[in-house]
């Protein structure tokens, strides 16, 4: 199911947020491209994934593959907070 739906709900957002970060707020770009970069690499991963599943389908070992993801995600995880805490740093100075 999840790679049937593939996130249609959230995307809409990412294109929001890059407009409003170029327009507005450039001084969250550098930060803004990492998390980027480490969502582009789950999406790889994911990718991978999904066609060796459409063709093998459970039968084969995925542990490999599990690790990388998983370090993959925490990387993200880590970038989304970097973002995150540079946001809350500026609205405070708005204060």
């Amino acid at each position: 199911m999840q790679i049937k739906n593939n996130g249609e709900e959230e995307k809409h957002l990412l294109p929001e947020i890059d407009m409003l970060i170029n327009l507005y707020f450039l001084n969250f770009l550098p930060t803004y491209k990492d998390f980027v970069k480490k969502r582009d690499v789950i999406n790889e991963l994911y990718q991978d994934f999904k066609c060796i599943y459409k063709v093998k389908g459970p039968t084969i070992d995925y542990s490999k593959n599990k690790k990388e993801f998983v370090k993959a995600l925490l990387e993200v995880d880590e970038g989304s907070k970097a973002l995150l805490n540079e946001v809350a740093k500026y609205t405070q100075k708005l204060k």
